[in-house]
């Protein structure tokens, strides 16, 4: 491989640390910082291979051999080499190697090796010894290490062409030495440049871990207020099986901080100077997930600075106790920064906070959380409150948003006995909900059991009632009840009799539209019935009082299919206020490296304005919309100047409000928010009683900067924002015109450098003058001038705001910017504006490299054939697909869609059920993500072996630094896929894989279902969602495929039958299984089947490989 060859692939690797201008670095995370070095421990050798590297006794030792192969063997080694440069150590091995033959006809296995011994001393034992190789070229590697005496062997093996391969292995009791090896096993030329063996250091497994959220997973530095009170939370992994006692939270407070309040939860024990004792055993027994850091319930302590700023970090040292044993100590490094000043408060937009953890203060706790709250200039705040600090709320004039557990998702659920409930297509109650007409009609029990409450907590806690209200929950689960099937016979105005005939387990399939509408019907009923009794609620002590549904922005965009049983149209038009969250803008935290994409920000802007249009298309022109700009969910994180920009555009887009999703920050977060806060204040009367005039104002980027090209590379679809497909420009202006005012907004969507803009406003007339009220500046400027364009300068993701008016003379407009200064500004700027650019086009290049792939040329043999199975070119839709045929079957195979089997026709029977993405071999996870791989792959390589035809499939990086293979075999009776999944990236990661099949046995066809038997059972088909267990695996990761309890089962093999078809299907694996996830519900096409592999143990490393396959047979 050349040096440019190497070069591009680590530039390859490096392309995801670009960073955006921020005030928080989220490339320096844990999960970085782990990563970049893999775990501590002692370094037993290390090689940088160069130029001047000689195999010898000391040093690692150059072998080739035949396996197995008696006799001389110098025949077989003359086609292996291996020659050092200035790049690395070059192993080349020729395909003469295939030529010698062993006695079953089958080529030698030849290996082209170094290997290097090393001793092992008696206190090595019971600890984890690591290999690890850095490479890059073609072919097959493998790494292995031999402990000695006893020959305990372990090896992993990768193909592909370029990346890390490592080993791993415990050494064993009585082990002296180990022969660590790397080899080129196969043809191929392999660039070896790294080498690292280390003992590993054995990781503390303590029975209760913490760390400060979210700082103790990001950079570890938290900035607090001046003599500001603000929230520090910690965030606990624990057994969740285990009831803990006696657990106490050990803060060492450097000088100059204390802690001034705790969440009641919280009780301070002891104290001395810096050392606080806190009890900590209800906090952590409140956590929720099991084994893993839980973000629910978290209790917050008030953290002060008493010591004015000075640039310095000091440590803040914490660790929990348990049962008087000590555990782990973390660090979070404490710097003071300048206090947040209260400016302005908006007065008609709302603006806060959601933070479902803490809130539950006593009363001087609850005054100084509002210190920084208020300060901030946040007017609203979603959060379970303690009275104390929701009579402060109250009294402050501070909306308070707030639920109860009992009507959520789109459907109110029994508190106690005695309802009616919602009845799944089994018979069998679903979820803990109320049949839709319980509530609808008010019937006794939500009269007394839920109207009542609400009614309490509406008049005793909140103004608002909002809630997360996720209905697809219960999509296609029913109501199937007695009750709903007279409703449906009513409303679909369907004889009663041909309802009865096909209710409820085909009423779905014969009635879907339908069905369907009426479940919407039902759902908005629901949402009008609640909102009402919200609203009389409110008006019982002289409030405005709202039911404010959490919704996703899945649902509104025009064509979404999302949301068809509970759709918006069958609701907005009962709603005064609703909140729409997404699309969501995390970038790091705990699990997620840090990757820049760019427009990220500019894909919720026009989100936001899809949702508007949306709204008012739908009923909902009347709906004041709250947005959640991405803060801190979960354990992602969102930049201060993505939260800030984020909201500025909610507001510009017509929202109502704009609530941050969730704010546990420090004053990095606190200070930009205010700075956001008081700009809105400024200009809201503007923005919401001025007309729009966005035709009257153009911006022209006059310094350099990225393209439409550089976003259009994140996005696979414009559905949510359709004009994000339109546009050619980072920046975007909005204006609004009021009397003889205009008020123009412009915003710099680019994150990694600042623009300088030609802003062009028309319409106006006389002497102007431009003013920035907010930050007290302003610029004179004719209406000639203004038509012609001045220059501004906006910084990176920052909006700016222009208030236009007639020139005053006398009138003191503040500090003026004059167009020198602006070039000024831009002169400084250049240098790193040319830089920024060129990093995009570095990641652009990087991005074509991955998804860009050139059809697989066929010009010179158009038809593949071999063991009677053939192949062609197939075009579809305009790209390249393959069709496979065989005398039994034919195939079409789509590499461009995830390379899924898009047709697979049997004996004249279609045997899969395609949509518009899925259809038969899809690759899918578990884990690191829940999701399907579905984008292009490349034809690799196309082979007619002895009795089949191979098509090998490659997807270089599926976008979180894993290399994917799809390897499929058409035999004249058979298929066979194996795919192979490599760590290429900066951090090991956990794997679980599946593949995701459609297929017509799993249909219901006129009444009739197939059937299933695996191993020697049957197992019946059932219109719900179920995963079928055959393997072992712990109740957390069993919890990332299903919440339901798994199904035991027994076997490796499956058989599908039905009376619509002709032939019956087999999967089998030889690989172990975990066991058979299956979606299904009743009005689907088919049901899913999708094998579910056994985790192998621990993560996979850099430079590893796993594989899955599978084998499907018919008869």
């Amino acid at each position: 491989m050349s040096k440019a060859g190497i070069l591009a692939f680590l530039s390859l690797l490096c392309c995801g640390l670009v960073h955006s201008s921020s005030s928080i670095d989220l490339r320096n995370t844990q999960l970085a910082r782990e990563g970049a070095d893999g775990p501590p421990g002692l370094i037993l050798e290390k090689t940088v291979f160069t130029e001047q590297f000689v195999p010898g006794c000391d040093t690692w030792t150059a072998v080739s051999r035949a396996h197995g192969m008696p006799g001389d063997q110098s025949a077989v080694q003359s086609n292996c080499r291996q020659q050092a440069s200035a790049q690395g150590l070059l192993f080349q091995t020729e395909d003469g190697i295939n030529q010698f033959l062993s006695r079953t006809g089958q080529p030698y296995q030849v290996s082209n090796e170094i290997n290097k011994t090393f001793r092992l001393p008696p206190e090595y034992a019971r600890q984890p010894l690591r290999a690890s190789f850095k490479f890059a070229g073609k072919g097959r590697m493998e790494a292995g290490m031999v402990f000695l005496p006893g020959q305990s062997k372990k090896i992993n093996r990768t193909s592909g062409n370029s990346g890390q391969l490592s080993v791993e292995e415990v050494v064993p009791e009585g082990a002296e030495s180990v022969v660590v090896f790397v080899r080129l096993s196969d043809v191929g030329q392999v660039l070896l440049t790294e080498a690292e063996v280390k003992l590993i250091a054995p990781a503390v497994q303590d029975e209760l871990e913490i760390l400060a959220f979210p700082y103790g997973y990001l950079d570890e530095q938290f900035f607090v207020p001046e003599k500001t009170p603000i929230q520090l939370l910690f965030t606990v992994k624990r057994d969740k099986k285990k009831r803990y006692k006696d657990v106490f939270l050990h803060l060492y407070l450097p000088e100059g901080y204390r802690c001034v309040g705790f969440d009641n939860a919280l009780e301070l024990r002891e104290q001395q100077g810096g050392h606080y004792k806190i009890h900590f055993t209800k906090a952590v027994n409140a956590t929720i997930i099991d084994s893993k850091y839980c973000c629910w319930r978290m209790r917050p302590i008030l953290l002060q600075a008493d010591n004015p700023p000075d640039g310095q970090f000091r440590p803040l040292r914490y660790q929990l106790e348990v049962g008087g044993r000590l555990l782990q100590e973390r660090q979070l490094q404490l710097q003071t920064s300048p206090a947040v000043v209260a400016q302005r408060t908006p007065k008609r937009f709302i603006t806060g906070a959601t933070q479902p953890s803490g809130g539950d203060y006593d009363a001087a706790a609850a005054e100084a959380f509002l210190k920084l709250y208020q300060a901030t200039g946040f007017n609203a705040l979603q959060s379970d409150k303690s009275e104390p600090l929701n009579q402060l709320l109250q009294e402050r004039g501070i909306l308070r948003f707030s639920n109860f557990w009992y009507i959520r998702d789109g459907y109110p659920r029994g508190r106690e006995p005695g309802g009616r409930p919602f009845i799944g297509s089994d018979g069998e109650p679903f979820n803990r909900q109320l049949c839709p007409v319980v509530t609808y009609r008010r019937e006794p029990y939500y009269v007394e059991k839920l109207q009542s409450e609400l009614t309490r907590y509406v008049v005793e806690k909140i103004d608002h009632y909002t809630v997360n209200w996720e209905a697809y929950i219960s999509d296609y689960k029913g109501c199937f009840c007695e009750v709903c099937q007279q409703e449906f016979s009513a409303w679909s105005k369907l004889p009663a009799e041909e309802v009865a005939a096909v209710w409820p387990k085909d009423v779905v399939s014969k009635y879907h539209d339908q069905w369907v509408a009426f479940r919407s019907w039902q759902h908005g009923q629901i949402v009008r019935t609640v909102q009402e009794d919200v609203a009389v609620a409110g008006k019982t002590v002289g409030r405005t009082a709202n039911f404010v549904p959490m919704v996703s922005v899945a649902g509104f965009y025009r064509g979404s299919k999302y949301c068809l049983q509970y759709h918006p149209s069958d609701y907005l038009k009962y709603l005064p206020m609703g909140t729409v969250w997404g699309p969501y803008s995390a970038q790091a935290g705990l699990g997620k490296l840090y990757r820049y994409t760019c427009g990220l920000h500019l894909a919720h802007y026009y989100a936001v304005r899809e949702v508007r249009r949306f709204c008012q298309e739908n009923g909902g022109g009347q709906t004041k919309i709250l947005g959640f700009p991405y803060g801190c969910h979960a354990f992602n994180v969102n930049t201060p100047e993505g939260v800030a920009l984020e909201t500025i555009s909610n507001f510009l887009g017509g929202y109502a409000g704009s609530l941050v999703y969730w704010f546990f920050f420090d004053s990095r977060y606190w200070d930009v928010m205010a700075e956001t806060n008081n700009l809105i204040a400024c200009y809201e009367d503007m923005v919401l009683d001025g007309e729009p005039c966005d035709q009257l104002v153009s911006t022209t980027v006059l310094s350099e900067v990225i393209r439409p090209e550089h976003w259009q590379a994140n996005f696979t679809s414009y559905k949510q924002y359709p004009e994000l497909a339109e546009i050619d420009s980072p920046v975007v202006s909005q204006a609004f015109r009021q009397g003889d005012k205009m008020l123009v907004a412009a915003g710099n969507f680019w994150a990694l450098a600042d623009a300088f803009v030609n802003l062009q406003v028309k319409g106006l007339q006389g002497e102007l003058v431009l003013r920035q009220p907010h930050q007290g500046t302003w610029r004179r400027a004719s209406a000639e001038q203004l038509t012609q364009g001045i220059t501004i300068h906006l910084p990176a993701l920052k909006w700016d705001f222009y208030l236009i008016e007639a020139w005053q003379p006398d009138q003191d407009y503040g500090r003026e910017i004059t167009a020198a200064e602006i070039n000024q500004r831009w002169d400084s700027q250049r240098q790193n504006i040319t830089a920024a650019l060129a990093e995009e086009d570095k990641i652009l290049a990087a991005c074509k490299r991955i998804s860009s792939f050139n059809d697989f040329d066929f010009s010179e043999v158009p038809e593949i054939a071999a063991g009677g199975v053939s192949l062609r070119e197939l075009r579809l839709e305009g790209r390249q697909a393959l069709q496979i045929t065989a005398p039994d079957y034919r195939i079409e195979l789509e590499p461009a869609r995830g390379g899924r089997v898009r047709s697979l026709t049997i004996r004249g029977q279609e045997a899969v059920c395609p949509n518009d993405e899925l259809g038969f071999g899809v690759l899918g996870f578990w884990a690191p993500t829940r999701n399907l791989f579905t984008q292009a792959y490349r034809i690799a390589e196309i082979t007619p072996e002895a009795d089949h035809v191979r098509v090998v499939l490659e997807r270089p990086d599926n976008g979180q630094g894993l290399k994917l293979v799809l390897s499929y075999q058409f035999f004249p009776d058979r298929l066979r896929e194996t795919a192979t999944v490599t760590n290429l990236g900066e951090v090991d990661q956990e794997l679980l894989l599946r593949f995701h099949h459609l297929l017509g046995h799993l249909s219901r066809r006129e009444g009739k279902d197939g059937s299933l038997r695996i191993g020697s059972g049957e197992v019946p088909i059932v219109q719900k969602h179920r995963f079928l267990q055959t393997g072992t695996a712990t109740d957390r990761l069993l919890k990332t495929i299903i919440n339901d309890t798994p199904v035991p089962v027994n076997g490796q093999t499956v058989e599908f039958a039905a009376p619509f078809f002709n032939y019956r299907l087999r999967f089998e694996s030889a690989t172990p299984l975990l066991g058979y996830y299956m979606w299904n519900h009743p009005g689907i096409v088919a049901g899913t089947f999708e094998p579910t592999y056994a985790p192998e143990p621990g993560k996979l490393k850099r430079g590893e490989s796993r594989s899955i396959s599978q084998e499907w047979t018919w008869y």
